[in-house]
């Protein structure tokens, strides 16, 4: 039986002078007993360092005054034994050996959660984007994980929020510090809404570069997958996805329509070119990437975001999705686990391992054939224009135009409620087109 170190003797431990995290890692690794006093604990650490009781007492005096001075802050320290450590981020390399959380870390499953990073200034198409996706992974039951920095990030703790979602926020500092000042009010919201947030340092620790870099690590190794919305070549932002690479977590990336191109977002293009990253164009992209990732949703869950039953299949009758094999649902996660097990996402060869990523990573369902070879298959076209959306959204011209009107975000809420698959639409001035928008 593996035996475990409470957080107090790791913090106790994190005082010894000359005692690295390498070594401590070692020490926790090698346990043949669990050390119940200061004497057996100093038995534990012998063979690894030369110390004495008394330089014991003083590193342990130090944690319990680091425990008490976090439990009057309203934070909670969770050692890596402890079992309220999320087990995913036990096996990355170099992972936190206590974590200070404050709010409910209950929401620390990175079984459940998503990461939605990007550049600090994205483009405000880019900025939108991560406020969409967040919302709908949310509205999904899903965790959204980010670094409350200011861009891609507050748009995704922000876009979870209006999705009634938990988010949880990894800093780069001691969660006395609000870094930046201006999330101080999101914060706020994070922690009142049932959300966390979570770091490797103490209070009184302020924010160093260095400590960002080791932050995103913890980003991906929260979650079971990172979604890139903007990043260019350089930045924060590809730390992550090399974290996010070397844990085994999925990858994906927002690949944009050639009019939103950017320089924010030349690290998309290359991740995905790289075969390195799933593309996600559109809605169809990301509702097939919610699935594929997280295989364990129930059978009516996947039934209904397949079909979302009449409103993208019309004139079907229900007896078609009926005849649906029970076992091929079932089977979903198996199948698409056993297919993503065999991808090898650190070393890409060419062009065409993009290809072979996105195919293994579909899901294997035969009806879809059924459904997409009838007549009244409800196809939708990213780009539409004037006519062709009005009767899609079942009303006239004129008052798509009034609507129009009403300004962008107002229209964008409108068209979603009147659109038959519940999808967001905006006006293109520049192509005169309507386009579908995450």
């Amino acid at each position: 039986m593996m035996q475990r170190l409470d957080a107090l003797y790791i913090l106790t431990l994190g005082f010894v002078p000359k005692l690295g995290k390498a070594t401590l890692h070692r020490i926790l690794g090698n346990l043949e007993f669990k050390p119940s006093n200061l004497k057996e604990l100093c038995e534990v650490v012998q063979p690894f360092i030369k110390l004495s009781e008394d330089q014991l007492e003083i590193a342990l005096s130090r944690a319990e005054h680091t425990l008490s001075e976090h439990e009057k802050a309203g934070i909670n320290i969770v050692g890596i034994d402890d079992p309220e450590y999320p087990q995913q981020l036990r096996t990355i390399s170099n992972p936190p050996l206590v974590l200070y959380a404050k709010g409910n870390t209950n929401c620390l499953k990175p079984e459940l959660s998503i990461a939605v990073i990007g550049t600090r200034q994205p483009t405000d198409y880019g900025r939108r984007t991560a406020e969409r996706i967040a919302k709908q992974f949310a509205e999904q039951g899903l965790i959204v994980v980010s670094g409350l920095a200011q861009g891609c990030d507050t748009a995704g703790h922000q876009g979870c929020l209006q999705g009634k979602g938990c988010t949880v926020a990894v800093l780069a500092h001691g969660l006395d510090t609000i870094y930046p000042s201006q999330n101080r009010e999101l914060v706020k919201k994070i922690v009142d809404t049932g959300g966390c947030l979570v770091s490797e340092y103490p209070i009184g620790n302020k924010p160093f570069k260095n400590q960002f870099v080791e932050r995103d690590r913890i980003q991906s190794g929260l979650s079971s997958a990172v979604v890139i919305v903007e990043t260019d070549i350089k930045g924060g932002t590809m730390h992550t996805a090399r974290f996010c690479l070397e844990q085994r977590r999925v990858l994906a990336c927002i690949d944009y329509a050639h009019k939103h191109h950017s320089d924010k977002s030349r690290g998309n293009e290359k991740l995905i070119s790289e075969g390195k990253a799933i593309p996600l164009k559109n809605q169809n992209d990301l509702k097939n990437f919610i699935r594929n990732t997280f295989g364990n949703m129930t059978t009516e869950q996947i039934v209904t975001e397949v079909f979302s039953s009449e409103k993208i299949v019309n004139n079907i009758e229900v007896s078609v999705i009926e005849k649906v094999e029970s076992q091929k649902i079932n089977s979903l996660k198996e199948k698409t686990e056993n297919q993503s097990n065999a991808i090898n996402l650190n070393k890409p060869k060419n062009n065409k391992s993009k290809e072979n990523l996105v195919t293994q990573l579909s899901l294997p369902i035969d009806v879809t054939n059924i459904i997409e070879n009838s007549k009244d298959f409800h196809s939708i076209n990213n780009i539409l224009n004037s006519e062709e959306l009005a009767k899609r959204l079942n009303v006239s011209k004129s008052t798509l135009n009034r609507q129009k009107r009403n300004g962008s975000e107002s229209f964008k809420e409108w068209s979603r409620k009147k659109d038959p698959d519940g999808y967001p639409w905006e006006y293109s001035e520049k192509t005169k087109l309507f386009e579908v928008v995450f």
